[in-house]
């Protein structure tokens, strides 16, 4: 078993980079690595100059005879990219998935799990990635509904400016016809009054009239008794300049 392996260091270059582990590192999950490393078939396995273990696709097809999953899929090239394997090392020493920011680094490490067959860190990042999706689905959710409120505060505001619109433009038409009540009530008083005083003055010209024909019936009865008397004739005279003049056909002189 893994846990009875002894804790002795493994120097491994991939894709150019330099790692040190320990062989009971690498057997901790069941996999790739622990079929390569756990001493139960003894390989060829290549070393770099250094003496590093060389990870290739070769390497890992060698010891598959344990491991239930083959190598049947595999889309990346020869040599592995050193990338991500630091993080397939610290799965494999905590058993925790430590997952990238991108959706893109973390299908990168998904790509890496499946070629050293690691299924538990596979798991772990479609569940990142399945609930990065989720987040990303409630905020457009969210961002949905903020704006379906925004836009339902924005009609309501418009609902409210168009009835004060509304409001404003019936008070204008109150007040126009208000003002043309005004005009309508100031021309009725105008021809009342109008009316009035042609009527006064109709009345006080019919009254004169009667007078100055009372006066001038005397005047006329007089000159029958007394004859054509100066003073009869001026009166006479001066009762019609009266009449003349009230009626408008004179300008007032004196006699």
């Amino acid at each position: 078993m893994a846990a009875s392996q002894p804790a002795e260091l493994v120097h491994l270059s991939v894709g150019g980079s330099a790692f040190t582990t320990t062989r009971t590192t690498l057997c901790a999950q069941p996999g790739t690595l622990a079929a390569m490393f756990s001493g139960e078939a003894q390989p060829t396995l290549l070393k770099d100059a250094e003496g590093r273990f060389f990870m290739t696709a070769e390497q890992a097809a060698l010891n598959m005879h344990s491991v239930q999953r083959p190598i049947h899929s595999l889309c990346s090239p020869c040599c592995r990219e050193g990338k991500h394997f630091g993080r397939v090392l610290n799965f494999l020493r905590d058993g925790a998935a430590v997952l990238p920011a991108s959706d893109e680094d973390c299908k990168e490490l998904q790509a890496e799990a499946e070629f050293y067959n690691l299924t538990g860190l596979a798991a772990a990042i479609d569940e990142g990635l399945e609930a990065a999706d989720r987040r990303r689905l409630e905020a457009a959710q969210a961002a949905a509904q903020c704006a379906a409120a925004e836009q339902r505060q924005l009609e309501a505001e418009r609902a409210a400016a168009e009835r004060v619109a509304a409001e404003r433009r019936r008070l204008e038409a109150a007040r126009d016809a208000a003002e043309r009540g005004a005009a309508d009530r100031r021309q009725l008083e105008a021809q009342r009054e109008a009316a009035m005083r042609s009527a006064v003055s109709h009345s006080f010209m019919s009254s004169w009239k009667s007078k100055l024909q009372s006066v001038a019936n005397d005047l006329v009865y007089l000159q029958r008794v007394l004859g054509p008397e100066p003073r009869l004739q001026l009166h006479s005279l001066r009762l019609k300049a009266l009449e003349l003049e009230l009626t408008g056909e004179l300008a007032p002189k004196k006699l």
